[in-house]
């Protein structure tokens, strides 16, 4: 049986779109260490779980819930707003890219045009 929170993190990672791996990155723990912990029902170290809840915008507390105490009790979201979230999530996006942005920000317009429709197109052949 699935722990209260891997059951409540996919819910959440459900209901705000936000894939695993999209999460794993998020939260700078590789991708295959977290499907591991999801599908072995291990509890994440509490550094992992603090991200987890962060990049969610949910609280610990909610995320440890479970189905009877999150009907009885309105949890709110984390203090920041769904709007907040989504800027935590871009800076947590830029603070792992940050090398890799400072760095294209150096290099010549010409060559940096051809590198950023590069990464482009190898995103969308990722997807």
């Amino acid at each position: 049986m699935k722990s209260n929170f891997w059951t409540n993190v996919q819910q959440e990672l459900h209901d705000q779109e936000i894939t695993i791996k999209e999460l794993s990155f998020l939260i700078d723990v590789p991708y295959s260490t977290l499907i591991n912990s999801m599908n072995r029902d291990n509890e994440p170290k509490l550094c992992t779980a603090v991200k987890i809840s962060k990049v969610l915008n949910r609280s610990i507390e909610y995320l440890l819930a479970d189905d009877t105490e999150l009907q009885k009790i309105d949890f709110p979201r984390n203090a920041a707003s769904n709007e907040s979230s989504l800027e935590q999530r871009e800076l947590l996006l830029y603070r792992k890219n940050k090398e890799i942005i400072d760095a294209l920000s150096t290099v010549p317009v010409q060559i940096k045009v051809s590198l950023q429709n590069l990464i482009l197109d190898i995103g969308k052949a990722g997807k």
